[in-house]
């Protein structure tokens, strides 16, 4: 353990390490990874037990070998390993059980390859090389990609921009049956996850900083089903941790979601506007979401108003959201689409007893109390999100193509 502290030092991200657990199986090991032009002494006598105390520990390499030999629950424990790793790893599992089921939860995983003990150190190269090879999703002109693009702002905190955001999301998803993704732009203190009582997947920040992790793999694993068409990405970074993103990252990001999804759904906090709005406002459609305050419709106008210089003026919308919360601050409907020179998309009222339920079910607003008022106006707002006719010619992009056809 002492050799691997000591290497953590380095900045530059290990190519490789590997568990086992018998003398055989380390000198095939040791043949390969010469072979690589790799330091076998990143080759280490233990199973995934060490694994995980050690890659809780330091930089997790690009490849892993792990030896699941004697190990009594191996989903769990693979499980338990992918939540110290950072995304983008590759891993080959070694073992002694011939069982196809297991073979096939750990692809389904995102393992790279199970190999049976013992080793042969050809088999063993050929499933090292497949694992180090890169691979990237191919890049698909935007007027090929299939997916929608819907950024939510809040004016100002706590005004439910969240909350638009996630019931949009459920809402396509649920009663369009459009595969959507909702992404949780606040790296620090996003409710998403939380909303929906879910865990946040690993590594989206780590990807954020380091765009080449953004591959298929990345989001098989980083991605946390809701429902069958419903998946959310989402984190919560240590607040030691200062997140440093380029909004080019960000741009292949969602050209990957868009890839795969009918919608991707962007809740991103206001102070990443100047950074990202360029791109946003060019990728879809913008919806800016402030209460009736003085202060939102000030700070509404600017957000539009910086908007407007990118974007076609139809793609971008106005929600007021909580009208009738506190009447003796708020200014009149009339007032406030004259103060930010555009009308309202939809005035969702405020519906504490419905939030509260949906907060407390951990589920959508639209899910737990469709009935309701805010619901209501809600759905007159994502209306402009359903597609318009059958007689609409269906783009299909080739690889979407090619997917179907399994």
């Amino acid at each position: 353990m002492s050799a691997l502290m000591e290497h953590n030092d380095q900045h530059q991200q290990e190519p490789f390490m590997a568990f086992v657990q018998d003398d055989i199986t380390t000198h095939s090991l040791n043949d390969v990874v010469s072979l690589q032009g790799w330091n076998t002494n990143r080759i280490f006598d233990g199973g995934i037990d060490l694994a995980i105390k050690t890659l809780s520990e330091i930089d997790t390499p690009q490849l892993l070998v792990i030896d699941l030999t004697g190990c009594m629950a191996p989903l769990e424990k693979i499980a338990e390993l992918a939540s110290v790793c950072e995304a983008g790893v590759g891993l080959v599992c070694l073992g002694t059980t011939n069982d196809v089921s297991l073979y096939r939860d750990l692809l389904d995983m995102g393992v790279e390859d199970y190999l049976l003990k013992p080793i042969d150190p050809e088999t063993l190269a050929h499933a090292i090389e497949r694992a180090c090879e890169v691979e990237e999703a191919p890049i698909v002109p935007e007027d090929e990609c299939e997916g929608d693009v819907v950024s939510v702002f809040g004016a100002l905190g706590g005004v439910g921009a969240t909350a638009t955001a996630l019931n949009l999301a459920w809402d396509i998803s649920e009663r369009e049956g459009k595969r959507v993704a909702l992404v949780d732009m606040d790296l620090h203190f996003g409710t998403i996850a939380l909303s929906l009582d879910l865990e946040p997947g690993k590594g989206f920040r780590e990807a954020l900083e380091n765009p080449s992790r953004i591959d298929s793999l990345f989001l098989e694993r980083a991605m946390v089903k809701v429902s069958e068409r419903f998946s959310i990405l989402a984190c919560e970074t240590d607040l030691a941790t200062v997140c440093h993103f380029e909004s080019e990252a960000l741009d292949l990001l969602i050209e990957r979601l868009r890839q795969k999804y009918d919608l991707v759904v962007l809740d991103v906090p206001r102070d990443l506007l100047p950074r990202c709005g360029d791109l946003l406002s060019r990728l879809g459609k913008m919806i800016v979401v402030s209460d009736l305050s003085l202060a939102g419709m000030r700070d509404s106008l600017r957000m539009t108003r910086y908007a407007k210089d990118h974007m076609i003026e139809d793609n971008l919308m106005v929600c007021a959201s909580r009208a009738g919360e506190n009447k003796e601050r708020e200014l009149s409907v009339k007032e406030f689409e004259k103060g930010i020179e555009k009308t309202l998309s939809c005035t969702i009222p405020y519906d504490a007893k419905g939030f509260a339920a949906a907060e407390m079910q951990g589920s959508a607003l639209m899910k737990v109390a469709p009935k309701s008022k805010a619901a209501q106006a809600m759905e007159s707002l994502f209306s402009n999100f359903v597609e318009k006719g059958a007689d609409e010619v269906e783009k299909t992009s080739f690889w979407r193509k090619i997917f179907k056809a399994k």
